[in-house]
């Protein structure tokens, strides 16, 4: 009989986690969307770093073409 009552005592603490953890599911998603949400944020300030970097160069190379071909053109 006292077995009987451990199992079932183990089985009541278990059922009042398993209670716990699904009580208020709103909150975990709120915490698991706030962290996506920084994730992305951070995701995206690298993109825009990176763009912004990609930007410079290509008009930086784009300048030095053009200021060649004026040298060539005029150096005629």
């Amino acid at each position: 009989m006292a077995i009987d009552e451990k199992r079932i005592s183990r089985l009541e603490g278990a059922y009042e986690q398993v209670d716990a953890r699904l009580a208020d599911p709103s909150s975990r998603m709120d915490s698991v969307e706030a962290n996506f949400s920084a994730r992305m944020d951070a995701m995206e300030a690298k993109f825009g770093a990176r763009f912004n970097t990609q930007l410079i160069l290509t008009v930086g190379s784009w300048v030095t073409l053009m200021a060649a071909i004026i040298a060539v053109f005029f150096t005629k």
